[in-house]
């Protein structure tokens, strides 16, 4: 699978020879991040929005959601009404536990949101993180540990001292500051 920043969701089965779109009446063609369940590999999971720092980029509509490899896709969860970001840079899968989802967003306009959001329910609701700030931050990258259970990585920039790569060993529940940036 690739996604593309104004080209939608594409798949390949033949080591990247040919591709499939698989994006097509969706709201946004902006593809800023993918997942696949490590557990349902049928599951798919598209954030939109283009989560750089590019002047030019666009937004999306919130995080789309696949059963079927690709062929189709529903939207999980709206950026409007679950109060996630509109340019989401990346989504991590726990890998012990399906049902735990960690998306990572970048804004651009005032009435943009930006910071990690966690959801528990496979992402039919939302929690904002605010470990760094209460205010907005950036999340570039989260990362489950692949054997280590409960153990996640972020990178975050918030434009401050607090900005930089922070550890969880319980799942979320705790974050230390790793780096500063």
């Amino acid at each position: 699978y690739i996604g593309a920043a104004g080209g939608g969701v594409w798949k390949s089965v033949d080591a990247g020879k040919t591709w499939t779109a698989l994006w097509h009446n969706q709201p946004s063609l902006n593809v800023g991040s993918l997942a696949i369940d490590s557990k349902k590999p049928d599951v798919v999971y598209c954030g939109t929005g283009e989560a750089n720092g590019s002047a030019d980029s666009y937004a999306g509509v919130g995080l789309f959601r696949s059963g079927d490899a690709g062929k189709t896709w529903k939207l999980l969860a709206s950026s409007k009404s679950a109060g996630i970001p509109r340019r989401i840079g990346v989504i991590a899968i726990d890998p012990f536990d399906s049902t735990h989802i960690r998306i990572g967003g970048v804004r651009h306009a005032a009435d943009d949101v930006s910071a990690m959001f966690t959801s528990r329910d496979r992402g039919k609701t939302w929690t904002r993180e605010n470990f760094v700030t209460n205010a907005n931050y950036w999340c570039h990258d989260i990362v489950f540990h692949p054997s280590e259970k409960g153990v996640i990585f972020a990178s975050v920039d918030e434009q401050g001292a607090r900005s930089g790569l922070w550890r969880s060993d319980d799942g979320g529940t705790n974050w230390k500051q790793l780096t500063k940036g």
